[in-house]
């Protein structure tokens, strides 16, 4: 908690009693680290003496062995490194003991001494130890009478286990025994429902007695820093029967409660004699001390005790002390004896006449507030280290101080002018700067500084004790300037921002204020102008000044004087300017005016004029003419100057609008345009197509199709072939919007090539060229020489080979193209002879073929010779059927074919039996009736069904291959068919 208290450095006087207890006893030493002491010990000896020291390592030595008596399973029997019998008083120094890292779900304890009768621990070095499960760091002695003692300047960190306490009692065990702590250094922590130091959960009781030390005791999250532990809370809250007794140290303690009962208990009897106390609670709804009783320092006996509630509402501390006779406190003292710092958040309270001492060498550090308001003192050889607030009514502190200077107690006086005023207190040390704060009189001012004197004395600048101060006040008056300056601005036009008139410049230098709580009014004839929030004149003057001499009238007010002022500003509005700019770009005829645009007018203000602006010559620059600004029911001539935008040229034809004529554009070849022709409006015009006629022909069905959906534009293209008659609309551009209507005559468009074509006959050749609607053929070359058109058409022969043409009509159009011409070739004659038994395609007679030319020539043989295998030949050569049986003749000289090899069949078949056989690309089946036959692939697939006659037959044509055949009459075989 950043509250906590905290001791920097500690210097403590320890007076050990002496008793016969320990005299002549020889010391033991047992070092924990030793093998030899796996798994804990056990002190049976009564009064004994002890030296521990060293570490227990669980990883090295195992898990504690020396069993307390607590539990009555193997799973809940509690064990301990150290054992102290019952029933016995023992003395043990504790030197850099470690005991840390038990398990603290288990029951493990460091310590265990629940039945002994006392123990005395001194602390020396640096010790820290743990408990496990419902086991406290250290078990301390329960029974009636019993008591642990707690002394030695070293220190001791204690960590109970699960819902146990730092140091106290065990888990549901009631404690009648007492813990003392007399000296050391101690930092305990317990869990869930257990103290810091006190009991565990479920149990009540015991006395924890503070004499000194420097102790820091935190609880679990439902348990007390020093006391009861807490409960499950209830409707009826168990009463505890636990005390705590605190007679000096430093003792912080924090939990659910910071001392007393914890969590769902009450009934703790608290009593504070001595020390310096931080009760602190860290759970909304818990106290600083949760006791039945709680009692002061009784007699000469004082302490500073801090309590702090979780909602912070009290936090201080302060020297408490006994009563006499009800009226006056005694004069309590505390001396702070060890170096101690008050922290952040915190304020100590020094009483009427009580003292605070600081011991001699001891250092006092303040993190937060020390009070000394009530006539108290702060003596002694010490040192205050103040880094925060020290307040004093007095100069009653004699200490060495360092750090913040002192905060004196300054009672300031207003001092009004009419009544006394009041008064007001502030602690400001010698470096604060005096301020006036929120003084206010009517039509008055605080005058800087503060004085030791209602009237005059001395001015104050550095608090050097308590004292009383008066302020002193002048009465607030306006005052203006002598001469002030004009205000300029224009007519309609809103004041620029260094234009505008700063109202402020109307005061002298030495009027009330600063100037900026002005009110500055207008009075009368205010020209359109209005003040804005910052004292300006602004706005738009609503009419130009005449003559000089113009004023407006200012009243200048302050709600902190009493008497206004008026001053007259001198005004000129100047006229506005209104600009007229000619059109860029115009193009002007004979009689017509240059058109303008105006700018400048005030809004809603439209300028009148009478005249019109000229063109100079011969410049053809746009001059002013007779043009003049005129009155009319919203816009005044006086308000404005006209000028003219200078050096803006037009251009200028020195003839009328009607006397404007079209240019035509195109690719003109002669009469004839070779292209569409381009319609161009005169410079001011635009043009557009109203009809076009055609002429030279009988029918004009075209006229007035053409210009429908024309509009006017820069220019048209007019691109029908042909000779026409075309109208057209000139407009005028505007303003002028006139139309005039013209016709262009005999416009002549030629837009396509001739079209030619070309027939030949061996040598000679017949050449087609016409000329549409266009300009007609002017020219034929063929080869590059001349030839004349008779009826559109040449008859001509030529050479054999590639020849060449170009037509070329009026326009310029050129059709360009080649042609071939050639020698017939050879006429053969071949003879196909008369063949006997057999049937020829072609039939059998004489034939002509040109030279190359190919037939195929088939031959079915009669039934009765179907088994021979004719030899066809071309003039003595043999000739190889082709796969379907049929033969291929070439022809390249005169043929005469010859038929040989056809015999009468020989095989007959006697025994009605079908046969199949194949032989080079030839399939044979003879069958003494007739049959059908079914070919088929090695895979299924029917290739060919047909009927067959009796007999002999050759089959041809089938692809290479294997091949299933089937017959009707069930012969089937599998064949072979060669390439």
């Amino acid at each position: 908690m950043k509250e906590q208290i905290i001791l920097t450095t500690g210097v403590l006087l320890f007076l050990s009693l002496v008793s016969a207890w320990g005299q002549g006893t020889s010391t033991i030493d047992i070092d924990l680290s030793d093998d030899s002491h796996k798994g804990g010990i056990t002190i049976s000896q009564d009064n004994s003496v002890y030296r521990i020291h060293g570490t227990y390592d669980v990883q090295k030595q195992g898990l504690p062995s020396q069993e307390t008596g607590y539990g009555t399973t193997d799973q809940n029997k509690s064990k301990a490194v150290i054992v102290v019998a019952s029933g016995i008083q023992v003395k043990i120094t504790l030197e850099n003991v470690n005991i840390e890292n038990l398990q603290e779900d288990e029951p493990y304890c460091a310590l265990y001494a629940d039945g002994a009768k006392k123990v005395e621990l001194t602390l020396a070095g640096d010790n820290s130890l743990a408990g496990g499960h419902d086991l406290p760091a250290i078990c301390a002695p329960t029974g009636d009478g019993t008591e642990l003692i707690i002394k030695g300047k070293g220190k001791l960190t204690v960590k109970g286990g699960n819902e146990a306490a730092g140091i106290g009692s065990r888990y549901s065990k009631d404690a009648k025994g007492t813990i003392t702590i007399e000296n050391g250094t101690i930092i305990a922590h317990g869990k869930g429902y257990g103290a810091g130091i006190g009991t565990s959960a479920n149990s009540n009781g015991g006395t924890v007695r503070i004499k000194d030390g420097n102790i820091t005791a935190t609880g679990g999250d439902s348990g007390p820093g020093i006391g009861v532990s807490g409960t499950p809370a209830h409707a009826n809250p168990p009463i505890t029967s636990g005390k705590i007794e605190i007679s000096g140290g430093i003792v912080n303690a924090t939990g659910y409660n910071g001392m007393g009962a914890g969590e769902g208990k009450v009934g703790e009897t608290v009593t504070i004699s001595g020390g310096i106390i931080s009760a602190i609670t860290n759970k909304d709804g818990g106290k600083a001390i949760n006791a039945s009783s709680y009692v002061l320092p009784s007699g000469q006996n004082s302490a500073i005790i801090f309590l702090k509630e979780y909602n912070y509402s009290s936090i201080e501390g302060s020297i408490k002390g006994s009563m006499i006779d009800g009226n006056n406190v005694d004069i309590t003292h505390y001396t702070i004896d060890r170096d101690y710092e008050i922290p952040p958040g915190y304020t100590l309270h020094i009483r009427r006449k009580q003292t605070l001492t600081i011991a001699d060498g001891v250092t006092l550090t303040n993190e937060g507030t020390i009070s000394n308001e009530d006539s108290g003192t702060i003596d002694g050889n010490g040192t205050i280290e103040n880094n925060e607030d020290l307040k004093s009514d007095n100069t009653n502190i004699k200490v060495q101080l360092n750090g913040q200077k002192i905060k004196y107690k300054v009672n300031f006086q207003t001092n009004y002018p009419i009544d006394d005023g009041t008064n007001s207190t502030e602690y400001l040390s010698e470096t604060d700067a005096l301020r006036p704060g929120e003084l206010t009189y009517t039509y008055y001012t605080l005058v800087e500084g503060w004085y030791d004197d209602r009237e005059g004395g001395n001015q104050i600048t550095k608090i050097t004790g308590p004292m009383t101060l008066y302020a002193h006040w002048t009465e607030n008056l306006i005052k203006t300037t002598a001469s002030p300056a004009t205000l300029e601005g224009t007519y309609a036009t809103p004041l620029e921002p260094n234009e505008l008139y700063d109202l402020s410049g109307l005061l002298a230098p030495d009027t009330y204020g600063d100037k900026s709580d002005y009110k500055f009014e207008i009075d009368g004839a205010a020209y359109g102008l209005t003040v804005n929030n910052d004292n300006k004149l602004c706005g738009s003057p609503n009419k130009a000044t005449a003559t000089s001499g113009a004023k407006i009238r200012i009243d200048i007010s302050h709600v902190n004087c009493e008497k206004p002022e008026s001053v007259d500003i001198p005004i000129t509005i100047h006229p506005r300017t209104l600009t007229v700019t000619p059109r860029a770009d115009q193009i002007l005829y004979k009689g017509e005016a240059p058109e303008y645009d105006t700018s400048g007018e005030a809004t809603g203000e439209t300028a009148a004029f009478s005249g019109q602006l000229a063109i100079d010559s011969p410049t053809n620059l746009i001059i002013p003419g007779d043009l003049k600004l005129i009155d009319n029911d919203k816009f005044l001539a006086s308000n404005y100057k006209l000028e003219l935008t200078p050096d803006i040229p037009c251009t200028y034809t020195d003839k009328l609008p009607e006397e404007a004529r079209v240019e035509l554009g195109g690719d003109k070849k002669g009469e004839w345009y070779a292209g569409a022709v381009t319609f161009s409006a005169p410079p001011g015009f635009t043009i557009k197509l109203k009809e076009a006629e055609e002429t030279g022909i009988q029918t004009k069905a075209i006229s007035g199709l053409i210009a429908s959906g024309e509009v006017f534009a820069a220019s048209f293209t007019f691109s029908q072939e042909g000779t026409f008659d075309v109208t057209y609309l000139l407009k005028r551009d505007a303003p002028y919007t006139r139309e005039y209507d013209y016709k262009a005559t005999d416009i002549r468009l030629d837009l396509n090539a001739p079209t030619v074509t070309v027939s030949t006959n061996n040598l000679g050749y017949t050449l087609t060229a016409t000329d549409g609607k266009g300009s007609g053929v002017a020219s034929v070359l063929i080869d590059g020489t001349s030839v004349q058109l008779t009826s559109d058409r040449y008859d001509g022969s030529g050479s054999e080979g590639l020849h060449t043409y170009k037509v070329t009509d009026h326009a310029g159009h050129e059709s360009v193209g080649t042609f071939t011409l050639a020698t017939p070739p050879p006429v053969y004659t071949v003879v196909i002879p008369e063949t006997a038994n057999a049937t020829l395609t072609p039939s059998p007679g004489t034939y002509y073929y040109e030279e190359g030319d190919q037939f195929l020539l088939y031959l079915e043989l009669d039934s009765a010779y179907s088994q021979s295998t004719p030899v066809v030949k071309a003039n003595g050569r043999a000739i190889t059927p082709n796969r379907d049986g049929s033969y291929t003749i070439a022809v390249y000289e005169d043929i005469r074919i010859t038929i040989e090899d056809i015999i009468v069949s020989t095989a007959r078949i006697t025994d009605n039996k079908s046969r199949i056989r194949s032989s080079g690309g030839t399939l044979y089946i003879d069958t003494s009736a007739p049959l059908d036959v079914s070919i088929t692939t090695m895979a299924g697939k029917l290739i060919r069904h047909s009927p067959l006659p009796a007999g002999s037959n050759h089959l041809y044509g089938l692809p290479a291959g294997f091949y299933v055949v089937r017959l009707s009459d069930g012969t089937t075989a599998k064949v072979g068919i060669a390439r």
